[in-house]
């Protein structure tokens, strides 16, 4: 009987620390290369593509959003987003966020 309790308790407390980790890989920020101001929408636990800019986010569509709000079409404003990486354009769309694409009229991308 005491060996079942150890297993159920082993298994249990298995289960949540695997919560737990699951949970810090879920944070999703905006990264931004500072250069070119191009965003990207990542996971916090990705290779970054630029250096953190806003977040963490507890899912990709927050993220998103704020990756929308920060969009500034002048490309002069050196503290907002003057464009996003095709990864953060597609990824967004799946969760029903327009973010502007990589177009002619401007010249960085």
């Amino acid at each position: 009987m005491k060996s079942k309790f150890l297993l159920a308790a082993s298994v249990l407390s298995g289960c949540y620390a695997f919560s737990e980790v699951e949970a810090v890989a879920n944070d999703w920020m905006l990264r931004v290369e500072t250069s070119s101001r191009v965003c990207h929408v990542q996971l916090k636990t990705a290779v970054p593509l630029g250096a953190d800019f806003k977040g963490p986010f507890p899912d990709r569509k927050s993220t998103c959003t704020e990756a929308s709000n920060q969009y500034d079409n002048t490309l002069s404003n050196q503290g907002k987003c003057w464009t996003y990486g095709q990864g953060a354009i597609d990824g967004c769309k799946k969760d029903g966020i327009s973010l502007p694409p990589k177009s002619a009229s401007n010249p960085r991308n």
